[in-house]
């Protein structure tokens, strides 16, 4: 069948390429996360990984074999004093962390506190990891963070500590998403 582009704009004779015409390594689906408000929460102590509100995302990939590239951009985190540990997890199954070393936390990434930076000023992060979940099910994705020596001071997202009404730049509130892309196999 012929392809017709009509005076309307409509587009006649093309159809769906299924995913099994898609070749390895083409992105079959984008689903996104973005977070614009400033979001806050008290860990949980005791050197125990805690939830960020609301980050999370979800998708269902259309292949048990297929692949999700996961990424992260963490527009501003900070908390009172010292750093945190952050990692994605796929329902409660860790993605993209080190290696076990005797009594040291498992993370994807670290993030520094106002004892590093000050109270004005919290940093920007990024982080990238392809998973292979094996399923078709509806997949969710989620940042959970742990402060440090399971101190429990508010860790902020989308700000610093310090968060007075004024026009200095460190004042800026910020964006963060997290991305899944699911990659053919």
């Amino acid at each position: 069948m012929p392809v017709t582009i009509n005076g309307n704009g409509t587009v006649t004779g093309l159809t769906a390429l299924p995913d099994s015409a898609m070749s390895s390594g083409s992105v079959i689906q984008v689903v996104q996360t973005v977070i614009t408000d400033v979001k806050s929460y008290v860990p949980a102590g005791g050197n125990t990984y805690t939830d960020m509100p609301d980050f999370n995302c979800t998708i269902t990939p259309s292949s048990n074999s297929n692949k999700i590239l996961i990424t992260v951009g963490i527009g501003g985190i900070h908390q009172q004093s010292g750093t945190i540990a952050g990692k994605i997890q796929r329902g409660t199954t860790d993605i993209g962390v080190g290696d076990a070393n005797g009594n040291r936390p498992r993370a994807g990434f670290r993030m520094y506190g106002s004892s590093i930076y000050n109270t004005n000023h919290c940093g920007s992060y990024h982080y990238t990891f392809l998973d292979s979940p094996a399923t078709t099910n509806a997949t969710t994705y989620k940042l959970v963070t742990m402060a440090e020596g399971g101190s429990s001071y508010t860790v902020y997202l989308n700000r610093s500590v310090q968060d007075s009404n004024d026009a200095y730049s460190y004042r800026a509130t910020t964006i963060s998403t997290m991305t899944l892309m699911e990659i053919a196999a």
